[in-house]
């Protein structure tokens, strides 16, 4: 029998809405009521699932050397690290983003000689979320920025045509917020490790003399994407896989993906000579691994370094 006054209110309510009598109701009722699972049953569940995704972010982290919290925001459940998971125009702009990281030297094609591969030098940390890609530098995100984002001087060098810089925030952990005009991607530099940014952050629409989100594309950027090569489907997730793969270390220290190198990489190769075919130096590239003279024409290429 239904005692309390809500579930009679229920009851009758279920009754004049399905135009049954009010024990055929009662049953319906109370048979939902069975099989509902409770609260504790709900919260249990969400506590596993959070469990779940804090240790596929703990994996992910460990190669990728993001925060924690960082990780946490870009993985989608356990089985997906989120490391290709983005929406289409974020993966757009990741594969014209790559063309621009990963290319220098006279391998490419006048037109497209961008000079950004310097941006590694900064120790970028790489943390992919759905629909923004936000790069951790924990020293000198200014510097990281020049590298990349276009300036209105003529002498300058293109950057990554379309790239606008659409606030920064100097409060706080300095922040560039970076859209791409082109695609709609978002780009984030951060000195935040988490890559989270105070709302109460001040922020300014200008910084140097970089193009903001308010001008059109030059026509050195028309020219300069007429030029990149059209693109399939695959060829765009592999492009954009490698931005979020830029500097990947194994936990054990047996690889590295990098586009250069890294420090432990060049200190190794010095002492032991495990590489003979290639030079390591430290002078003019920052004391980065190269392939023959660093400050000749020498074209470096992403690598997978094994550790001896």
């Amino acid at each position: 029998m239904v005692k309390d006054s809500a579930r009679k209110r229920a009851v009758r309510n279920a009754a004049s809405l399905s135009g049954s009598k009010y024990t055929t109701a009662l049953r319906e009722v109370e048979d939902a009521q069975r099989y509902r699972p409770p609260a504790a049953a709900h919260q249990g569940h969400r506590l596993h699932l959070h469990r779940e995704r804090g240790k596929a972010a703990s994996l992910r982290s460990s190669y990728t050397g993001e925060d924690h919290t960082a990780a946490m925001a870009g993985v989608k459940s356990r089985g997906d690290l989120g490391l290709d998971s983005c929406t289409p125009r974020q993966q757009e702009f990741r594969a014209l983003l790559a063309l621009a990281l990963l290319n220098k030297g006279r391998i490419v094609p006048a037109g497209m000689q961008w000079e950004c591969s310097t941006f590694s030098a900064y120790d970028p940390v790489i943390s992919s979320r759905e629909d923004e890609l936000v790069v951790t530098a924990a020293r000198a995100p200014d510097n990281m920025t020049a590298w990349i984002l276009p300036r209105r001087s003529p002498g300058w060098p293109v950057r990554v045509p379309g790239l606008r810089l659409e606030s920064l925030l100097t409060s706080g952990h300095e922040t560039y917020v970076l859209r791409h005009m082109p695609t709609g991607g978002r780009l984030v530099i951060t000195s935040s490790p988490t890559g989270e940014v105070s709302p109460d952050a001040e922020r300014s629409a200008s910084g140097r003399d970089y193009l903001t989100v308010d001008d059109e594309l030059t026509s050195r950027e028309i020219e300069a994407l007429s030029l990149a090569p059209a693109m399939t489907g695959d060829a765009r997730r592999l492009l954009a896989g490698l931005v979020t793969r830029y500097t990947l270390e194994d936990p054990a220290g047996q690889w590295a993906t990098s586009w250069d190198g890294t420090p432990w990489t060049v200190r190794e190769i010095s002492e032991r000579n495990a590489f003979p075919s290639e030079k390591a130096s430290s002078e003019g590239c920052g004391g980065r691994v190269t392939t023959g003279n660093c400050c000749g024409p020498a074209i470096p290429t992403l690598k997978i370094s094994p550790r001896p």
